[in-house]
């Protein structure tokens, strides 16, 4: 009888042990989730700059661009 109220205890115990593993994992994990999500938020960021600075470099290359050709085209036109 004394065994098996001392198994009990003891298993009691490490149920307690096992809950309060779980509870700390839980936070762990709550933890890793809000660092997750900043870390995700500022790679969108990142992203969003790198685009915006492509589109940038794209549109002073479109503008070098016209600008060259509006050169060949006065350049190209006869005089009169």
């Amino acid at each position: 009888m004394k065994v098996s109220r001392d198994f009990l205890a003891r298993l009691s115990v490490l149920k307690q042990q096992c809950y309060d593993d779980l509870s700390v994992i839980e936070d762990d994990l709550t933890g890793l989730t809000v660092k997750l999500n900043n870390l995700m938020k500022e790679k969108k960021k990142y992203e969003k700059l790198v685009e915006s600075i492509e589109l940038s470099e794209r549109a002073k290359l479109r503008r070098q661009e016209d600008a060259e050709l509006d050169d060949r085209i006065i350049m190209a036109r006869p005089l009169r």
